[in-house]
């Protein structure tokens, strides 16, 4: 179910902490935008990537999309078919992910 006043175009939509481009009924992560760059914590955080944005399936993460974020970890759902190159860059922290199931299964 798709919410009202989503447009089904490759620009670039809002929900939560995540940017993201809806085409074709699916969702690619564009930016993750928690923390702004001048109060990033000091400290890794998890991230749960949704399986939904807008109503759309996230099957994508797009490039660059978590730059120089202090993710720790990163639980990604089973809707996830495709990490474009460079999606983590500079992530230095990150040492652990999950691939399977739904956050909070695991």
């Amino acid at each position: 179910m798709l919410l009202p006043g989503l447009q089904v175009s490759a620009e670039t939509l809002t929900e939560g902490l995540y940017e993201y481009s809806a085409e074709d009924g699916k969702a690619t992560i564009v930016k993750y935008t928690a923390v702004s760059e001048s109060v990033k914590p000091v400290t890794g955080v998890t991230i749960c990537i949704p399986e939904q944005l807008g109503g759309y399936p996230v099957v994508s993460i797009g490039q660059w999309a978590f730059t120089q974020d202090n993710i720790e970890c990163i639980i990604i759902p089973d809707s996830v078919v495709s990490i474009q190159r460079a999606a983590f860059d500079e992530c230095w922290i990150l040492s652990n992910y999950c691939d399977t199931g739904r956050c909070g299964e695991n």
